[in-house]
């Protein structure tokens, strides 16, 4: 997809389990978990939810690959251009294994796959969408909520 890595070290709240099994949590290093297909977005805000809680305690149902970085919902601007989308335009990523199976938003930036990127329909500040919780909400009617 053509991102670039920044100069600067990348970091978030990482999760994991050490050796002994006791939790392990603390600002690092983004673990390695990218695949080609993935888009960086450079993280402005992130939605704190009861599956993100669930993830900062590595519970099994919700973390399911350590080391993780929680954050299932993501907004901030996208570092390179992905399919009609420019660098720079503000997006909106929720689920597809964000914060779960993949890296999520606690941190200065998510590599999520494109098809959990949604671009923002009108103007709002990246901080706004993660204020509109719904728990059963879709993508569609994610967008609903900001009209």
């Amino acid at each position: 997809m053509g991102n670039q890595k920044k100069d600067t070290e990348p970091c978030g709240w990482v999760v994991n389990r050490g050796s002994d099994g006791e939790l392990e949590a603390a600002v690092g290093p983004l673990p390695e978990n990218l695949d080609s297909q993935s888009v960086c977005i450079d993280v402005e805000a992130a939605g704190f939810n009861y599956k993100d809680a669930l993830a900062c305690e590595a519970h099994p149902g919700i973390a399911r690959k350590l080391p993780l970085v929680p954050g299932i919902d993501v907004s901030g601007r996208l570092r390179s251009s992905c399919g009609d989308y420019a660098a720079g335009t503000p997006v909106v990523a929720t689920g597809n294994g964000l914060g779960e199976t993949m890296s999520g938003g606690f941190a200065t930036e998510v590599w999520a796959p494109p098809v959990s990127k949604v671009g923002l329909l009108c103007p709002l500040r990246s901080q706004q969408p993660n204020s509109f919780r719904c728990g059963y909400r879709s993508r569609s009617h994610c967008l609903c909520c900001f009209e």
